[in-house]
């Protein structure tokens, strides 16, 4: 069964995707902007790639461009989707768990991704990753720290491991969807 684990806003730029243990290294736009200039350049080399990994301490996390400012769902069932969707009625609050439940369609690897904490953090990349206070998935799924929108981050319990990230797009009668596939890969 699709659970629906959340959903991100964002006010246009890319999504991170990160173990918890990453978020201290993360400042995004805070400070000198320094994070979040690596995120910008790293699109501006490749504007068409949907996302890519990006270094942070001694690891990597994931970026994943949602295609400007918008909501990204998150649901879980045998992998980990996040799906940013262009519904045809855009009354039909269904569209999202119908087109995260949809098969892979043609995918782009992306890369991998660890998650040794088995905590996931999954932030607007311009936030700062100091948001991230406490690790209790159980309040929502929130970071409690302050944010430049307060449903610009969620915090996710998955199996600790590695993450192969994949990014598909799909065109369908019910809409269009952008993607990002985690599947679980090894145990760590």
């Amino acid at each position: 069964m699709l659970k629906h684990l959340g959903y991100i806003n964002t006010e246009g730029g890319p999504i991170l995707v990160m173990d918890a243990s990453l978020c201290r290294f993360w400042r995004g736009a805070a400070g000198d902007g320094t994070d979040y200039l690596r995120v910008c350049q790293s699109f501006d080399r490749n504007p068409n790639q949907a996302g890519a990994p990006i270094s942070i301490g001694d690891s990597h996390a994931m970026l994943w461009e949602m295609e400007g400012a918008g909501t990204a769902d998150a649901f879980i069932n045998d992998h980990l989707v996040i799906l940013r969707t262009w519904p045809c009625d855009p009354r039909d609050n269904t569209v999202p768990r119908k087109l995260a439940a949809e098969p892979l369609a043609t995918g782009s690897e992306l890369g991998q991704i660890q998650v040794p904490t088995g905590i996931l953090v999954i932030l607007w990349a311009a936030e700062n990753g100091d948001c991230v206070k406490s690790l209790d998935v159980s309040e929502n799924g929130r970071p409690a720290g302050n944010m430049a929108m307060g449903s610009a981050g969620l915090i996710l319990r998955l199996g600790k491991g590695i993450y192969n990230c994949v990014h598909d797009r799909l065109e369908t009668s019910l809409g269009t969807a952008r993607r990002l596939h985690l599947y679980f890969t090894t145990t760590l």
